[in-house]
């Protein structure tokens, strides 16, 4: 039996959704898995998965088809898994089959350090061939901490894409609330241009009213002028 503990650089939700949901890509990023694939999800917390590893050592990769599940608790997450035996997927000649007896991993949050989760692992495996069992536990032993600085890096990458899109996304919003107040600054000039037009325009046809009054005033007055000089004349000739 081996055990191991560490810290992982991300929340215990995402550490425990991508430990669940991620088997099927562990080769793309794990250098110790030859392989690996999820063979059936009868419920949302259980499943059956089918993976390999690659030689450690001297001894050759071995493969485990094993079920596992996983509970949510006050604390955290507990996973357990065991080998389990599948018709559907037999034993493949030229390949040993190992058996894990029984595994167990608690993810729980750090009680200090925000988005860090501390990482228990314990298991108890048959290597199965004839193999000396202190060879096996040092075995297994290599194979957990591969896997813990492999888990690791992954996590940190993940981390570090989550931080980068979060600053991604921050830039974003400043720019729509720059742009905003750019459309509003210039929504409320265009406003106010339009305003001082309509002002332009009212001032020009008050303007134009106030002359065309006054220039009727000036002709009528005109008018009279003219029709009194006839009148004027008329008197002085009556009065010679």
């Amino acid at each position: 039996m081996v055990s191991v503990s560490t810290e992982l650089p991300l929340d215990a939700d995402s550490v425990m959704n991508e430990t669940w949901i991620g088997v099927d890509g562990l080769p793309e990023w794990n250098p110790n898995i030859k392989f690996a694939r999820t063979l059936a999800s009868p419920t949302s917390n259980f499943d059956i998965i089918h993976y390999g590893n690659n030689d450690v050592l001297i001894i050759s990769g071995r493969d485990f088809v094993s079920a596992r599940i996983y509970r949510n608790t006050s604390t955290g997450y507990i996973m357990a898994s065991r080998s389990v035996r599948l018709k559907e997927c037999p034993e493949q000649k030229g390949k040993v089959r190992a058996e894990l007896i029984l595994a167990g991993a608690r993810f729980s949050p750090h009680p200090e350090k925000k988005d860090t989760t501390l990482v228990d692992v314990v298991m108890l495996a048959d290597l199965k061939g004839l193999l000396p069992k202190l060879l096996v536990n040092q075995v297994l032993g290599k194979v957990m901490l591969m896997d813990t600085e492999e888990n690791r890096r992954h996590f940190q990458r993940i981390r570090d894409r989550r931080d980068q899109e979060r600053r991604e996304e921050a830039v974003r919003d400043r720019r729509d609330v720059e742009d905003d107040m750019r459309e509003r600054q210039t929504s409320e000039t265009h406003m106010k241009d339009r305003k001082d037009q309509e002002v332009d325009k009212r001032d020009g046809r008050d303007v134009h009213t106030y002359a065309r009054v006054v220039g009727d005033e000036n002709a009528d007055a005109r008018e009279q002028d003219q029709q009194a000089i006839p009148r004027e004349r008329q008197e002085e000739q009556a009065k010679e």
